[in-house]
């Protein structure tokens, strides 16, 4: 009898559940969508999967990091992000990507800016007026 109910769960199972949970990972589900960048392409925008606010577009070439923002008459915008200097932050390569977002996607903390040719490597910081900058990590 046991055997039974657990065929019956079984095929119960394979049958009535959608073929679509199978075929996705759950990571699959939450990545926001974009278009495949050029590996020489000087920008990209990088949205974290915690929160809309949490989108930024990257000046590969320069380090340079923008926060999508709205002002107060409801237009948008993109707004720069500050970043301390890093005395690691040194070789880069002229027209070319030097730098990568990486967004944890699980608290800006782990937010970080890396210099892919120096390792050099900053955090986000959030100050007592709520002002953001990107903070070496040494």
């Amino acid at each position: 009898m046991k055997q039974s109910l657990n065929t019956l769960f079984f095929l119960f199972f394979l049958f009535c559940i959608p073929d679509h949970l199978f075929s996705q990972s759950p990571v699959d589900i939450y990545i926001n969508q974009s278009s495949k960048i050029p590996e020489d392409a000087r920008y990209e925008i990088v949205q974290s999967t915690i929160n809309a606010r949490g989108t930024f577009k990257l000046d590969r070439f320069t380090g340079k990091v923008y926060q999508f923002v709205m002002n107060e008459d409801s237009t948008n915008r993109w707004q720069e992000i500050p970043r301390t200097f890093n005395p690691k932050d040194g070789a880069t390569v002229k027209g070319k990507p030097n730098y990568q977002l990486f967004l944890s996607g699980l608290t800006r903390r782990f937010d970080f800016l890396l210099n892919v040719r120096t390792g050099a490597t900053w955090e986000i910081m959030v100050d007592e007026n709520g002002n953001e900058s990107w903070e070496p990590i040494k």
